[in-house]
């Protein structure tokens, strides 16, 4: 598969993506039917397929170089990030306040954080243009909130995954956040 070809597709074999991994095709088959990639099957088939957005979410949970994909979506990232399971508590404004709501932060660079919203409260959050405040819940972050802009949102296990690009990080909020990430 060149390069050319995949900025243009949204959905792949499993094929393709064992060839962009550099693995054979029986261990992405195992990841997809363990849960570990998503995808769905065609109907009245067993071929698998693996959509764009579930390809991204897998190499950044399993920390493999976005730049494999080499296109100018998400995944091309300026700043290292690295896994977490940390606890959150985060408001949206669109000009109107919503939420507290819950969730895990899952991924954290100093460009932003891969948040997923926990709890009934999740179908309240609207699917629109947003900010969104974070607070994680951890003694380190005790107090700093980071600003930032929802890149997506999809739905995952009937929770709901966001990706929020940070706005420019104050002084004293980039050194809490160096030193947090370095727990990881």
């Amino acid at each position: 598969m060149a390069r050319s070809d995949i900025k243009s597709k949204k959905v792949f074999t499993t094929g393709d993506v064992a060839r962009l991994l550099h693995v054979n095709i029986n261990t992405v088959i195992k990841w997809f039917d363990e849960s570990k990639i998503g995808g769905f099957r065609l109907p009245m088939s067993n071929d698998r397929r693996i959509t764009l957005g579930h390809l991204r979410t897998f190499m950044t949970d399993n920390s493999i170089p976005g730049d494999l994909l080499d296109d100018s979506g998400h995944m091309r990232r300026e700043h290292e990030r690295v896994s977490c399971n940390s606890p959150v508590k985060f408001s949206l404004s669109n000009g109107k306040d919503y939420g507290t709501y819950e969730g895990i932060m899952y991924n954290i660079s100093k460009g932003g954080a891969r948040i997923k919203a926990i709890g009934k409260d999740v179908i309240a959050i609207p699917m629109n243009k947003f900010k969104m405040n974070l607070n994680i819940l951890d003694q380190d972050m005790e107090e700093t909130t980071f600003s930032g802009e929802i890149v997506h949102m999809q739905p995952e296990d009937g929770d709901i995954s966001i990706g929020l690009k940070f706005f420019s990080l104050e002084p004293g909020s980039d050194s809490k956040l160096s030193e947090y990430m370095d727990k990881f």
